[in-house]
């Protein structure tokens, strides 16, 4: 069954994107799909998402009217819940998500090459969140 468009097809999603979800669960459900890494290959997705012109421009247009805006809405909605650090702008966090974006095509390369490309995927959203050091602790 194709996504209509809304969270129904989809039960975790919708309660991922639920308000009192935090932030990095709610940010993770718009930028991963679990479901669709086990059933799709990374090739599917290069060719699909980033080699097809159409579908590129079409994924661009998505990316750039709806999940841009609900990203920079959870980055600020978590900051002010203390989820996300203070000490790094919104600007700057949106640089990285875009850093992450221009070079999903080598992620997917790099995904496609491995035995445990679910696991690979997750250890790069755990990069994504938390860094090399995981999460920040209070001193």
């Amino acid at each position: 069954m194709p996504w209509t468009g809304t969270t129904t097809r989809w039960p975790s999603a919708s309660s991922a994107l639920s308000p009192s979800a935090c932030a990095n669960r709610r940010a993770s459900s718009v930028l991963y799909d679990r479901e669709a890494i086990r059933t799709f290959s990374p090739d599917f997705f290069k060719s699909f998402l980033l080699d097809d012109r159409e579908m590129s421009a079409y994924v661009e247009e998505l990316y750039t009217a709806k999940a841009m805006p609900l990203m920079i809405r959870f980055i600020e909605e978590g900051k002010e819940r203390g989820e996300i650090s203070s000490k790094v702008s919104t600007g700057t966090i949106m640089a990285y998500f875009h850093m992450f974006k221009d070079y999903s095509s080598s992620i997917l390369e790099m995904a496609g090459q491995r035995d445990d490309k679910e696991a690979f995927i997750e250890e790069i959203i755990h990069l994504f969140f938390y860094g090399i050091c995981g999460e920040e602790r209070s001193s």
